[in-house]
């Protein structure tokens, strides 16, 4: 299977303020549901990162995990949220593109938002397998090799859209869902959530000019707001500012990263500029795009 963007791990609707939040995942073969495994607001401190199995990363202070068992969820039986292990063949280059990943973000907003990122082989919800979810302090991912196209591509993007929607659960005050909403035409409505989109057929992940005319980067953007939000969000950070066709064709696009890059400026990170090691988030803080 081809990967482009929004082949990728997609988050579905998200009930802000319920402390569940349902959606579906896409894994290079098949899309399934997931949905995140603890309310935000409740930090599970350390719940599963077992040092046996885990390696913490200094300048971030997130563990990078590879272990399977039910203690990694903390819910795990309430969900019927399950685990296979990652093998030992993968371990090294999996944890290297998620270390790589966690680069891209300034240290303090990962040190505030971020606790661990779980990488297994696969990831089941109530029987159905998923490609990644979030919960909390942090973010699980199912990489089942690169010969089955879990490239180190789709394991990043599948990283920066978790973790997306989980820094959107923890400062949804800072993105105007009404704003958003008017960047769309008056009579467009989300269709519910990803799971109502697959039911549909109306799951389409291919980026097309034809959705970017109305502003959205893929007709499984249009599912909810959450899958808008992180599909936008998986974008810019994949292209360059030179190299991003979906904003050239479209002002409702142009207008929708205007709110995505405010949102990462109010939590300290230039979406657009790779992160200097000396760089003050504060200072990235008042850099605030004008609207």
């Amino acid at each position: 299977m081809k990967l482009s963007l929004c082949n990728l791990t997609l988050t579905g609707v998200c009930a802000l303020g319920s402390g569940l939040i349902w959606g579906c995942a896409a894994t290079p073969a098949s899309y399934t549901v997931k949905q995140s495994v603890l309310p935000a607001s409740k930090p599970t401190i350390d719940i599963g990162i077992d040092p046996s199995s885990c390696r913490l990363i200094p300048r971030s202070k997130v563990s990078l995990c590879w272990n399977a068992n039910d203690a990694i969820f903390p819910q795990a039986k309430k969900f019927a949220m399950s685990a296979t292990p990652l093998s030992v063949a993968e371990r090294k280059r999996a944890l290297q593109i998620v270390e790589q990943a966690l680069l891209r973000y300034p240290a303090p907003l990962l040190q505030q938002n971020l606790k661990a990122v779980f990488v297994v082989e696969t990831l089941h919800f109530r029987g159905i397998e998923a490609s990644g979810t979030y919960g909390s302090d942090r973010v699980y991912i199912a990489d089942g090799g690169e010969e089955k196209n879990y490239t180190s591509q789709w394991i990043t993007q599948v990283f920066h859209e978790e973790f997306s929607s989980e820094l959107l659960w923890r400062h949804q005050k800072l993105l105007d869902k009404a704003v958003w909403q008017a960047c769309n035409l008056p009579d467009f409505h989300y269709g519910g959530d990803g799971v109502g989109a697959i039911k549909n057929a109306t799951d389409s992940t291919q980026p097309l000019p034809e959705w970017w005319a109305k502003g959205f980067i893929c007709q499984y953007a249009t599912a909810s707001m959450e899958e808008d939000f992180n599909q936008l969000v998986t974008y810019l950070f994949s292209n360059l500012p030179s190299d991003r066709p979906a904003l050239a064709a479209s002002p409702q696009l142009r207008r929708k990263a205007v709110l995505v890059k405010n949102f990462y400026h109010k939590i300290g990170m230039d979406i657009d500029t790779p992160v200097d090691k000396h760089q003050s988030s504060k200072a990235i803080r008042h850099k605030i795009v004008q609207q």
